[in-house]
């Protein structure tokens, strides 16, 4: 008899330790990345901050907006709310396993019985989430946290590179309009000089007909290019949360220059800064833990309960002292027949962890090319506009030589306004780059996903 004991206890304590012991469900993740990225301009990592990185372009205009559109944007506070709602279940979660207390009482007279009672009592419960259920319940909750707070990271990182996006699109928009009045004016000189000259007899028709359908052509582009900045303001209210435009939008700046090197953080960095990534990251942990409760779904599951009830009688015949009743002992519910049904749904949870990893795999080989594929972008518009903006620097020489053969009658005027018009054409160009310039730079950035915002405090 002693040995039997001795057995059942000792495979008692066997359950119990295989019980308390975590699942193993953590799979291998890890993703290969390249040490450098691939024409990354060296030093620019100590040049920038990448959680400041518009600073960069020395707007204080687009810093405040950047701020503004922090504070105000609506779908980052609904991001913010999601968090805290995952934080506050976790919580939830978290004090499941702990013992609950509840009060109950009960007084219901009855009109067809001579007396009546007055209940009160108490209810205590503890359920043990016994192997590795507590533990992957609690890892669930963790990574419903640690993907909303990645959410809003998400929704801060695409609220900063919206705004300075469509920050410079406007100020790109107010040049671009800048320029066409520059074109348009030289399309109407042209058209007058034509004219001119065929009431003098020294041109014909033809040219004053093409002269006029090229100044249309400028009227009609610019009346396009007009509506543009308008749009643009419209576009910077929604992200502000806001219906009305600022007006003072709409006053002309300066397109901001092209920063001469971006910062480029190793790409391991990457794992810690694009929210894509975390966010995928979490995932398999969440994958993890639903395997892990579909786990423990296979085995026993036991909780520890007890009652204390007080009942005395109100009113009767006769009359009987107070009672009491105390009770306390596990539950016990043990899966015996379920044909199959959770180990099936154990397996299939093990298929959504692979498929997870999988996903995570995807996200890391995704963000690096992207930020690849930003980086060589970057560079080639970063030339393009260099050497776009050398040439137009030489074109105050250029005018000048051509103004120097008309005065020796080398040149006529219309050379003259053809080499003013293709200056015009040039330096719109140069604009054209010098903003694509800055868009790729943006994309560079939210590619990288920047740095982590601050934790915001727990509630």
């Amino acid at each position: 008899m002693r040995g039997c004991a001795r057995a059942a206890a000792a495979s008692l304590l066997a359950a119990v330790l295989a019980a308390c012991a975590p699942l193993p469900t953590q799979p291998d993740r890890e993703v290969p990345l390249p040490q450098s990225w691939r024409g990354a301009p060296a030093g620019a990592a100590a040049t920038a901050d990448p959680a400041r990185w518009w600073r960069e372009l020395g707007d204080p205009a687009l810093d405040a907006l950047v701020d503004a559109a922090l504070a105000q944007n609506l779908g980052l506070a609904e991001a913010q709310h999601r968090l805290r709602a995952a934080r506050a279940q976790s919580e939830a979660t978290r004090l499941r396993f702990v013992p609950q207390l509840n009060a109950r009482t009960l007084s219901a007279p009855n009109v067809e019985s001579t007396a009546s009672y007055f209940q009160v009592g108490f209810d205590a419960s503890w359920e043990l989430g016994l192997f590795g259920r507590r533990d992957a319940e609690k890892q669930v909750a963790a990574a419903d946290v640690a993907q909303a707070d990645a959410d809003v990271a998400a929704a801060r990182v695409s609220v900063v590179a919206e705004t300075v996006r469509t920050y410079l699109e406007l100020r790109a928009a107010q040049a671009r309009c800048d320029v066409q009045r520059r074109q348009l004016a030289a399309a109407q000189a042209t058209l007058q000089r034509a004219r001119r000259l065929q009431a003098l007899g020294l041109g014909g028709s033809t040219e004053v007909d093409k002269a006029q359908s090229a100044w249309q052509s400028e009227q009609a582009r610019a009346a396009q290019l007009a509506g543009l900045p308008p749009a643009q303001a419209q576009a910077l209210a929604q992200l502000l949360g806001r219906t009305q435009i600022d007006l003072d939008w709409l006053q002309p700046a300066p397109l901001p220059v092209v920063p001469a090197a971006a910062a480029a953080p190793a790409p391991a960095e990457l794992l810690r800064t694009r929210p894509e990534i975390r966010r995928a990251e979490w995932a398999v942990e969440r994958a993890a833990g639903e395997l892990g409760i579909a786990r423990a779904e296979l085995w026993p599951q036991l909780n520890i309960g007890g009652s204390l009830t007080y009942a005395s009688k109100l009113d009767g015949d006769e009359l009987l002292p107070p009672t009491s009743i105390v009770s306390i002992g596990p539950m016990i519910s043990i899966p015996l027949l379920d044909w199959g049904m959770r180990r099936a749904a154990a397996v299939a949870h093990g298929e959504l962890l692979a498929a997870a990893v999988i996903r995570y795999r995807a996200a890391v080989v995704d963000g690096a090319a992207e930020v690849q594929n930003s980086l060589a972008a970057l560079q080639t518009a970063r030339e393009r506009h260099a050497a776009l903006a050398a040439r137009v620097a030489e074109a105050p020489q250029r005018l000048a030589r051509i103004t120097r053969l008309q005065a020796l009658g080398l040149a006529d005027a219309s050379g003259l306004a053809e080499a003013e018009r293709a200056e015009i054409e040039l330096d719109a160009e140069r604009l054209d780059a010098q903003a694509t310039a800055l868009q790729a730079l943006v994309a560079l950035y939210k590619a990288l996903g920047g740095a982590p915002p601050p934790l915001e405090a727990a509630p």
